[in-house]
Protein backbone atom coordinates (compact mmCIF):
# COMPACT_ATOMS: atom_id res chain seq x y z
CA UNK A 1 0.00 0.00 0.00
CA UNK A 2 1.36 3.43 -0.99
CA UNK A 3 1.27 6.15 1.65
CA UNK A 4 0.49 9.65 0.41
CA UNK A 5 3.33 12.15 0.86
CA UNK A 6 2.90 14.80 3.53
CA UNK A 7 4.38 18.24 4.04
CA UNK A 8 6.86 16.76 6.48
CA UNK A 9 8.27 14.59 3.71
CA UNK A 10 9.54 17.79 2.09
CA UNK A 11 10.78 19.66 5.17
CA UNK A 12 13.75 18.85 7.33
CA UNK A 13 15.61 20.08 10.37
CA UNK A 14 14.36 23.27 11.94
CA UNK A 15 11.58 23.69 9.37
CA UNK A 16 10.11 20.27 10.19
CA UNK A 17 10.22 21.01 13.92
CA UNK A 18 8.54 24.40 13.40
CA UNK A 19 5.82 22.86 11.24
CA UNK A 20 5.00 20.18 13.80
CA UNK A 21 4.71 22.74 16.59
CA UNK A 22 2.33 25.15 14.85
CA UNK A 23 -0.90 23.19 14.74
CA UNK A 24 -2.76 22.17 11.61
CA UNK A 25 -3.57 23.84 8.35
CA UNK A 26 -6.12 22.71 5.78
CA UNK A 27 -5.57 25.33 3.08
CA UNK A 28 -3.99 23.58 0.11
CA UNK A 29 -3.49 25.73 -3.01
CA UNK A 30 -2.42 24.02 -6.19
CA UNK A 31 1.13 23.51 -7.30
CA UNK A 32 2.68 20.43 -8.79
CA UNK A 33 5.87 20.97 -6.80
CA UNK A 34 5.33 19.45 -3.39
CA UNK A 35 8.47 21.00 -1.96
CA UNK A 36 7.05 24.45 -2.81
CA UNK A 37 3.74 23.40 -1.25
CA UNK A 38 5.56 22.43 1.95
CA UNK A 39 7.25 25.80 2.30
CA UNK A 40 3.98 27.58 1.49
CA UNK A 41 2.19 25.63 4.23
CA UNK A 42 4.92 26.47 6.74
CA UNK A 43 4.84 30.14 5.72
CA UNK A 44 1.07 30.23 6.11
CA UNK A 45 1.23 28.76 9.58
CA UNK A 46 4.01 31.15 10.62
CA UNK A 47 2.01 34.10 9.29
CA UNK A 48 -0.96 33.06 11.41
CA UNK A 49 1.15 33.16 14.58
CA UNK A 50 2.53 36.60 13.61
CA UNK A 51 6.08 35.45 12.77
CA UNK A 52 6.00 37.60 9.67
CA UNK A 53 9.74 37.82 8.95
CA UNK A 54 10.18 34.07 9.06
CA UNK A 55 6.96 33.53 7.10
CA UNK A 56 8.27 35.84 4.37
CA UNK A 57 11.39 33.67 4.09
CA UNK A 58 9.29 30.53 3.68
CA UNK A 59 7.01 32.10 1.07
CA UNK A 60 10.10 33.29 -0.82
CA UNK A 61 11.50 29.75 -0.68
CA UNK A 62 8.21 28.43 -2.09
CA UNK A 63 8.41 31.02 -4.89
CA UNK A 64 11.98 30.02 -5.69
CA UNK A 65 10.93 26.37 -5.97
CA UNK A 66 7.92 27.19 -8.16
CA UNK A 67 8.10 30.68 -9.71
CA UNK A 68 4.52 30.30 -10.98
CA UNK A 69 3.04 29.48 -7.55
CA UNK A 70 0.75 32.50 -7.25
CA UNK A 71 -0.32 31.83 -3.68
CA UNK A 72 3.30 32.03 -2.47
CA UNK A 73 3.38 35.62 -3.77
CA UNK A 74 0.05 36.31 -2.06
CA UNK A 75 1.34 34.94 1.25
CA UNK A 76 4.45 37.07 1.15
CA UNK A 77 2.46 40.19 0.23
CA UNK A 78 0.06 39.52 3.12
CA UNK A 79 2.99 39.47 5.57
CA UNK A 80 3.74 43.11 4.83
CA UNK A 81 0.42 44.14 6.41
CA UNK A 82 0.63 43.68 10.17
CA UNK A 83 -2.61 45.03 11.68
CA UNK A 84 -1.85 43.89 15.22
CA UNK A 85 1.15 46.24 15.28
CA UNK A 86 -0.52 48.78 12.98
CA UNK A 87 2.33 48.61 10.50
CA UNK A 88 2.50 47.94 6.82
CA UNK A 89 5.12 48.04 4.10
CA UNK A 90 3.04 48.88 1.08
CA UNK A 91 6.03 49.22 -1.27
CA UNK A 92 7.26 45.69 -0.47
CA UNK A 93 3.79 44.21 -0.89
CA UNK A 94 3.38 45.98 -4.23
CA UNK A 95 6.81 44.76 -5.37
CA UNK A 96 5.85 41.15 -4.65
CA UNK A 97 2.57 41.53 -6.52
CA UNK A 98 4.40 43.17 -9.44
CA UNK A 99 6.71 40.15 -9.54
CA UNK A 100 3.64 37.91 -9.58
CA UNK A 101 2.30 39.83 -12.58
CA UNK A 102 5.45 38.86 -14.50
CA UNK A 103 5.00 35.11 -14.00
CA UNK A 104 3.98 32.77 -16.75
CA UNK A 105 0.98 31.65 -14.67
CA UNK A 106 -0.52 35.14 -14.71
CA UNK A 107 0.28 35.64 -18.37
CA UNK A 108 -1.42 32.33 -19.18
CA UNK A 109 -4.45 33.26 -17.08
CA UNK A 110 -4.68 36.55 -18.97
CA UNK A 111 -4.47 34.77 -22.31
CA UNK A 112 -0.94 35.96 -23.14
CA UNK A 113 1.17 33.01 -24.21
CA UNK A 114 4.89 33.56 -24.18
CA UNK A 115 7.12 30.98 -25.82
Amino acid sequence: MHAEATVLDYLSGEDAVLYQGLGQNYFVPSTRKMNAQAYFQLGLMLMHVFWYDLAIQKFQKARSLDPNFAMAYWGEAMCYKQPLWQTEDLASAQAVLAALNQTQAVKNAAGVHVL
